[in-house]
């Protein structure tokens, strides 16, 4: 399986810390958001992974380009205009073969556990897309997500 991070957008919501850098580059424990996300990758078994990259993307590339991500194969995309994440994805369509799957996460996401690995079993199990959510152990800080079953 391969995987598609979203890394193009301006990410208003952590503003004004995303002024000057892109959010993978936001350092969470004395590593970068991107640096998590490589690691999580790699334990997942994940190793073709594209970047889609747009707004500061030499920031995030230079950045990028100083660390050695063994075993892991990464390519950028480069998302030209800021046109939502259906077109990000669409970035990457001639990258991926038709029928074959991938996970798409965002460049600007930290978890404590690994959601990559049981999203793929999840995917494994079920044998159709699936969607993953985080939820936060306490509602009372934190955004609610209410699903109807």
């Amino acid at each position: 399986m391969k995987a598609v991070i979203l890394a193009a957008g301006k990410s208003q919501n952590l503003a004004p810390f995303s002024n000057t850098r892109p959010s993978p580059m936001m350092s969470v424990a004395g590593k970068y958001l991107f640096d998590h996300n490589m690691d999580l990758l790699r334990k997942s078994g994940i190793n073709d992974i594209f970047v889609v990259v747009g707004h500061k993307k030499e920031k995030l590339i230079d950045q990028v380009n100083k660390h050695v991500y063994n075993g892991l194969n990464l390519q950028y995309v480069e998302q030209k205009r800021s046109l939502g994440i259906g077109d990000a994805v669409m970035q990457v369509r001639d990258k991926i073969l038709p029928g074959e799957h991938f996970l798409l996460i965002y460049g600007d996401i930290v978890t404590s556990q690994n959601i990559f690995s049981k999203t793929q079993q999840s995917f494994h199990t079920f044998k159709s897309p699936v969607a993953s959510i985080c939820l936060p152990p306490s509602n009372e800080m934190f955004g609610n997500v209410f699903l109807n079953a």
